[in-house]
């Protein structure tokens, strides 16, 4: 039936894909469906703060109020609850995507997903270049926001490509939020471990191949 399966039965929903995606006729709903979990599949990276708290907290920052300007428990803490804030505010991307369309925040997620994962990667390489503790706390909440973003741009084009099966949609894309983080630690686990900085930076390449 052409290229994907199924095509799109409503004019809207042809409508909504053409000007988003900008590609042609050839995706169908099933392909967005399928490039949506992809995204997702990142969208939950927050979650894995337990795998690289310890070696933050370990290390020397300016600022660090631990012994040897290490970080203390409460200041590793407030990190982890700044990340956690920005995967969870994210009204001003829904505006966003009103205007824009899901291809262009996807985009805007995927930037600043990689420069913050970036810079925790060079913060925790290079240690010379000194980053101050109160950085960790603004690349942690942009760390979370990019996330926020990509999550703002999948579900609301899910819930209107599928209008008579959203809760389905709506819960496998959210599945791949909550599975995200787990995923990523067995990568973790199996490949890296215990080499936290080529983990990083590992991250940064795949969030901007996941979203391009």
């Amino acid at each position: 039936v052409g290229f994907g399966g199924v095509l799109f039965r409503s004019a809207p929903c042809r409508r909504l894909l053409l000007r988003t995606m900008g590609l042609g006729p050839q995706y169908t709903r099933w392909t967005v469906l399928s490039i949506g979990l992809l995204v997702e599949s990142i969208g939950g990276l927050f979650y894995m703060f337990g795998v690289y708290s310890q070696d933050l907290k370990e290390r020397s920052w300016p600022g660090g109020e631990g012994e040897g300007g290490t970080l203390t428990q409460a200041q590793v803490s407030l990190i982890g609850s700044l990340s956690n804030i920005g995967g969870n505010l994210s009204p001003q991307w829904g505006f966003f995507y009103d205007a824009y369309g899901p291809r262009p925040t996807v985009v805007a997620g995927g930037l600043m997903g990689v420069v913050s994962w970036f810079l925790l990667y060079a913060a925790l390489k290079y240690p010379g270049i000194k980053f101050p503790s109160w950085s960790l706390l603004a690349i942690a909440f942009f760390q979370g926001n990019s996330q926020a973003v990509t999550d703002c741009a999948t579900v609301p084009t899910m819930a209107t490509l599928f209008p008579q099966n959203r809760g389905g949609a709506i819960g496998l894309t959210k599945a791949f939020v909550g599975l995200s983080g787990a995923m990523v630690t067995t990568i973790y686990v199996g490949l890296f471990r215990p080499d936290i900085e080529s983990f990083m930076l590992f991250l940064t390449i795949l969030i901007a191949a996941v979203t391009v």
